[in-house]
């Protein structure tokens, strides 16, 4: 009875679906369209394309469509920028593999890239909400002897959340053949330019190893210095992170090269907030460490039509959590509080009060009824035994 009636709430407030069209890529020459571009150019705001596994060319994507990869293997092997997407809902980019750079920028609508793979590194500039979910992301490994890592995600004047993920910057390489020094480390995740709004849940960010320098003895030049695993370091002041998780969540500086200096696991001169995750060699003046921890929302699933997904939710024990559903995103500060309202909140489900071990669970049924590419967004909302209330992060959500 009870799964019925959740059922019939979550049919009342998700499922009124906007008139889109769906529309199949293959490669292999089966469906709709053969390439990423010219699907793209074809189709409306509001769009969906499901890609078939195969290798497709990289695109610039200026509208609002959700484009889902149907397999583990779907690759696009070019340039990718999305940018000026400043009306409409959601755009969604989802179970896909990205081989050459991915840039994201000028959008004022919310972009979710979830379980996506990047290769190449993604740069997000001047947008206001990007959520990276379920995603490994590493910067490019260069081949040329000496050379620097490169950073896995570059951030400007925009506002990321990166959740469940791992990130990993590329590894300088050892000098040789009359390069005398080591390549530096990239970083993990790196701000530059101010104006970052990094909000990191239950993910790890490394920074790759400096290079040593050309072999000799004593060597012949230095070793390059280890990345940041979060480097928000310039300008003075100019940015915030939001990071969380628990110890297996690791944050860790990259390994100089012979006589480089190691890397932070995270350096920033703006404000942090970090609870839960395992992070020791820290430079950040205006640290905060909140008491308990602050609470995360994650599942372990993805959803797929007529099935049940699972929400957890960690927090401290005694806590009350109730979930919130909606099908669309918003950023809306609330005053006093650490996190932003992230939904435009449609359904809440009282999660009950928070058991001894830190954990509270929630199935959810993922409607027959909802297409491929349906997407919704959930955000926890936690009182903690002094009263004193505080939000997860969002989860993004694309129908499998």
């Amino acid at each position: 009875m009870r799964s019925s009636l959740i059922a019939f709430a979550v049919t009342a407030c998700l499922s009124s679906l906007a008139s889109a069209g769906t529309f199949v890529v293959d490669a292999a020459g089966s469906g709709n369209f053969t390439d990423l571009p010219p699907a793209i150019a074809a189709a409306s705001p509001g769009d969906v394309l499901l890609v078939l596994p195969g290798v497709y060319s990289g695109f610039t994507l200026d509208k609002r469509l959700v484009i889902l990869g149907q397999g583990p293997a779907v690759k696009v092997n070019g340039p990718v920028n999305v940018q000026n997407i400043a009306v409409g809902a959601t755009t969604a980019l989802a179970r896909l593999e990205f081989y050459a750079p991915v840039t994201v920028s000028n959008c004022t609508r919310t972009l979710v890239l979830d379980e996506i793979t990047v290769r190449d590194g993604l740069d997000c500039f001047d947008s206001s909400d990007v959520r990276v979910s379920s995603s490994d992301c590493r910067g490019r490994t260069s081949s040329s002897i000496g050379a620097s890592g490169h950073t896995a995600i570059v951030v400007a004047q925009s506002r990321l959340e990166v959740t469940e993920s791992n990130i990993v910057g590329s590894s300088g390489n050892d000098g040789g053949a009359g390069i005398f020094n080591g390549g530096d480390g990239g970083h993990g995740i790196a701000g530059i330019n101010g104006g970052v709004r990094l909000h990191l849940y239950r993910s790890s960010c490394s920074g790759g190893n400096g290079g040593w320098p050309e072999g000799g003895s004593p060597p012949l030049g230095q070793g390059g210095d280890g990345g940041d695993g979060v480097s928000l370091a310039y300008p003075l002041g100019d940015s915030e992170a939001t990071i969380a998780g628990s110890p297996v969540h690791l944050l860790i500086g990259g390994t100089g090269g012979d006589d480089g200096v190691d890397g932070f696991d995270l350096r920033s001169n703006g404000d942090v907030r970090l609870s839960g995750v395992t992070a020791t060699s820290i430079f950040a003046p205006l640290l905060q460490q909140p008491t308990p921890n602050d609470p995360a929302l994650f599942t372990p699933g993805v959803p797929i039509a007529g099935q049940l997904l699972t929400f957890r939710v960690v927090a401290e024990p005694g806590s009350s959590v109730d979930l919130l559903l909606g099908r669309n995103a918003t950023v809306s500060d609330v005053p006093g509080l650490a996190e932003d309202l992230l939904i435009v909140q449609q359904r809440k489900f009282p999660l009950g009060v928070v058991g001894a071990t830190g954990l509270v669970s929630f199935n959810l049924p993922v409607l027959s009824t909802w297409p491929k590419g349906f997407t919704f967004f959930a955000q926890a909302k936690v009182t903690l035994p002094s009263s004193e209330i505080r939000y997860t992060n969002s989860t993004p959500l694309v129908v499998r």
